[in-house]
Order: C-alpha cells, then structure tokens, then sequence
C-alpha cells in the first residue's frame, strides 16, 4: 500500500515537471512570435511610408489615380490594387519610350528638357513673355484631368441616357399595353350597356304592354262596376217607388184615428258616388251649412217609420248645394234619401220613443 502510495506521489510530481516545462518553452515562443510580429509590422509601416513618400506622391503630383484601401490592423493602406495602377503606369511609360525615342533620339528625361529649353521656339517665347513649355505644363495636365473627368462624366451621361432609354420603353410597352386593356374595358362596358339597354327596354315595352292589358282590364271593370251600380240604383228607385206605393195602400188601410207624428226633412240626396263615398245634398250656404256638419241619412218605411241608413260629414259647400263624405252606411245610401241633423234626429228618436 505504501509502495502504491509513493509511485502515485512520483507521478504526480512528474506531471507537474512536465507542464512547467511545456509552460515555459509555450511563453518563449509566445515571446519571440510577438517580437517577431512586432519586427514585421514596423517593416510594413516603413514600407507603407516609403511607398506613399515616392510612389504615391508621384502619382499625386501628376494627377494620376491611385488605389487605396481602408488601413488593415497591420497598417496596409496600398495593396494588390496599388501595385496594379503603378505597373499600368511603367506599362505606359514603356510603350512611350519605344514610340518617342526613335522619333526624338532622346534617351532620358534630362536631355528632353534640354532640349526643350534650348529650342529657338522656347526662346523666342520667353523674350516675348509668352508662357514657357515648363509654365504650360501645369495647364496641360489640368486639361488632361478635366478631360478625363468630363470623359468621365460622358460615359455616367450615356449609361444614364441608356437607362432611361430602356425604362422609356418598358413605359411605352406598359402604356401599350394598359391602353390595350382599357379599349378592352371599354368594348366590354359598351357591349354591357348595350345588352343591359336592349333588354331594359324590352322590359319596358313588355311593362308597357302588361301595363295597357290592366289598364284596359281596369276600364271594363268599371265599367261593368258602373253598369251594375246603375243597374242596382235603377231597381233601388223602382223598390222605393213601390214601397212608397204600398206605403201609402198601408197607411190608408191600418191608420188609425189620431195622427202620427212625421219628421220633416232638413234635405235630400240629390247625387251619389259609391266608387269615392261622396254624395251630393241639398242645400249649400243659402241654407246655412257648415263644413264638418255630420247629418243622418233616412229612409221612410211603409209603415211611416224614419229608418237611419247612415251618416254623412259636410266637406264642401257651395252656394246651392253641398260635398258630403259618407262617414257610416247602415244600407245602401241611394239618390232622392233624405237627411236631417244628428240633433233633430236624436230628438226625433227620444219622442217616438216615449210614445211607444
């Protein structure tokens, strides 16, 4: 158990050797990457200065276009892109050396303006204070960059002009095509409205033909309703002329000795129009009547007796004659019934009454 004891102690021992040892040799290399890193990055700054302090002020001094790029954790502002614009720029050096030099015979920068200042031309131009190739150099290379922007801006002008080309065109079809679909619309509409026309109007001359088949049907109605009428009114009047014949054949054969009392009628009817419930009475303002005056409409019976057939309420009156309203028929109310007030009548009743 102890032996266990202490091989489990070394073990342990052993491990802890071990990792201090790994720990150590990791924190060395940590440290020398770093100083390593470091070197580097110091390297790529001095780099970036010396680039930006030679290339970059070149290409700025003659307006040339350079690319950058937003600087990187190691501070790397010209990149692939940069290097691109700068071979462009040997390239095209390259190719004006090949077409100038056999032309010129000048093989270097120095001796072109030398020559350049040497010219009788170049001469002549300071002696008559005109501006010299050196002055005129500036001026050109403005022309250069306000030419290559204007060109520039020629190119967006046409890309520009190409687009609203092309979106003229698609408006154009989409014109085209909702005029299209609105002739479409509007034959349909028009063809609608002609049918919905056609048959409104077939309707109606059907409505106007149904309308003229009731109407006449109305006409014989009446007719026929004013036949009848007549016809009953003709026999009403024959019915009253023989029972007051054999009214007068009763009375003369039952009558006893006394007298019997007789109302005395107030008017009569002299026109009757069942259809509207309007009749036609006696007497207008030369005997008094009042509009809203309600009179009892009477029959005489065979035996003497008054019998009320109904009543009547005063609308109109004229000079001679009154429009009544028939308010309450009992029976028929016919021409030639005669009528007197509610008053009289009650009275009337109330005597007849206390003789009975």
């Amino acid at each position: 158990m102890a032996a266990a004891k202490r091989s489990s102690g070394s073990g342990i021992v052993v491990a802890l050797v071990i990792f201090a040892l790994l720990a150590v040799v990791g924190l060395g290399f940590a440290i020398w990457f770093y100083q390593q890193l470091s070197l580097a990055r110091a390297a790529i700054v001095a780099d970036q200065a010396a680039f930006k302090n030679s290339v970059a002020a070149e290409f700025a001094a003659n307006g040339w276009k350079l690319t950058t790029q937003t600087p990187s954790d190691l501070g790397v502002s010209y990149a692939a892109e940069s290097y691109s614009d700068v071979t462009q720029k040997l390239k095209e050096a390259a190719e004006y050396e090949k077409v100038t030099l056999p032309l010129l015979g000048w093989e270097s920068l120095e001796g072109i303006q030398t020559a350049m200042a040497e010219s009788p031309l170049q001469r002549q131009a300071e002696q008559a204070g005109e501006p010299t190739y050196s002055a005129l150099r500036p001026l050109l290379t403005q022309y250069e960059q306000s030419y290559e922007r204007l060109s520039d801006e020629v190119a967006d002008l046409r890309q520009r002009n190409d687009r609203l080309a092309a979106d003229l065109d698609a408006a154009n079809i989409t014109r085209v095509q909702n005029e299209q679909k609105l002739r479409a619309d509007l034959t349909k509409a028009q063809n609608e409205f002609r049918d919905g026309l056609n048959k409104l109007n077939a309707d109606y001359r059907d409505m106007e033909a149904r309308h003229e088949r009731q109407r006449q049907e109305a006409a014989d109605w009446q007719r026929k309703h004013q036949q009848e009428v007549q016809a009953r009114r003709r026999d009403v009047a024959d019915l009253k002329a023989e029972a007051e014949n054999w009214r007068e054949k009763y009375e003369k054969a039952v009558a006893g000795p006394g007298p019997r009392e007789v109302l005395t009628a107030e008017g009569e009817v002299i026109e009757v129009w069942p259809d509207y419930d309007f009749v036609m009475i006696q007497g207008g303002s030369d005997r008094d009547r009042k509009a809203n005056e309600t009179y009892v409409v009477y029959t005489v019976t065979p035996d003497g007796q008054s019998k009320e057939k109904g009543r009547i309420l005063v609308g109109q009156v004229h000079d001679h004659t009154s429009l009544a309203t028939i308010a309450q028929e009992d029976g028929y109310i016919v021409e030639g019934d005669l009528f007197v007030s509610v008053e009289r009548w009650d009275q009337f009743q109330g005597r007849e009454a206390a003789e009975e």
